[in-house]
């Protein structure tokens, strides 16, 4: 599966300073990430943090709009003690990182 550029987690060399273009760059990915409405409808049902990010994308009614068509492609499967299958979209670990704005840096032994 190729991610997609809004999906790519940036990676820096040890001893970066994080400047005002990182963080723009950060809310410009995720509000990429965000034009997905799928990414967005998890996300806003996910709660926490990346709730609250989310939240400035979309009203909070968004939610209520059910799993899309796509559920069985990029969800996961509950199964109930009945034996019953209930669906429902997961973020990938990539999305909640990029959401989150978490960044990749080069450990010392990676250095040398």
């Amino acid at each position: 599966m190729t991610l997609r550029a809004s999906e790519r987690i940036p990676y820096r060399i040890k001893g970066f300073q994080l400047t005002r273009d990182d963080y723009t760059s950060y809310v410009g990915r995720r509000k990429q990430l965000f034009r997905n409405n799928e990414v967005l409808w998890v996300a806003l049902k996910h709660g926490g943090v990346l709730w609250q990010l989310a939240m400035e994308e979309a009203p909070e009614d968004f939610v209520t709009s059910g799993p899309s068509s796509r559920v069985t492609e990029v969800g996961g499967c509950y199964k109930t003690e009945d034996g019953d299958e209930l669906w429902d979209e997961m973020l990938t670990d990539d999305q909640m990182e990029v959401i989150c704005g978490v960044y990749k840096v080069e450990r010392a032994e990676d250095a040398s």
